[in-house]
């Protein structure tokens, strides 16, 4: 089973991606910085869901770009209430697969994982 791991600190946030994704991914949860690193560094990871809101993302990003050489490439998703088109500049600096607007909703989430996991 693929390892998703879930950066939020918003419990409706976590409870629709733990509705939608446990069944057929293991989840992995990080309600801080600290914890996020920590999961990284312990398990092999094939995608990072990060509330842009809730986490200091860029720092997370250059925390795995410079010292966690199996996770350089593990694709992102981004949770954010913007659209991707308006997070168009963010994204030059940041290296987000793809973004998912909030309120999160079941069917993007769930198209966003199972595309980029080709599931």
């Amino acid at each position: 089973m693929k390892h998703i791991l879930c950066m939020t600190d918003t419990l409706l946030t976590l409870d629709v991606i733990n509705t939608v994704l446990s069944e057929h991914y293991t989840l992995l949860i990080a309600h801080d910085a600290f914890k996020a690193l920590e999961l990284t560094s312990d398990n092999d990871i094939d995608l990072f869901i990060i509330d842009m809101d809730d986490f200091d993302y860029q720092e997370i990003q250059e925390h795995i770009g410079r010292t966690d050489t199996r996770h350089r490439l593990t694709p992102m998703i981004g949770l954010a209430y913007e659209t991707q088109e308006e997070h168009g500049a963010l994204n030059d600096h940041a290296r987000f697969t793809k973004i998912v607007t909030k309120p999160l909703r079941s069917r993007p989430l769930s198209k966003a994982v199972d595309a980029i996991l080709g599931v």
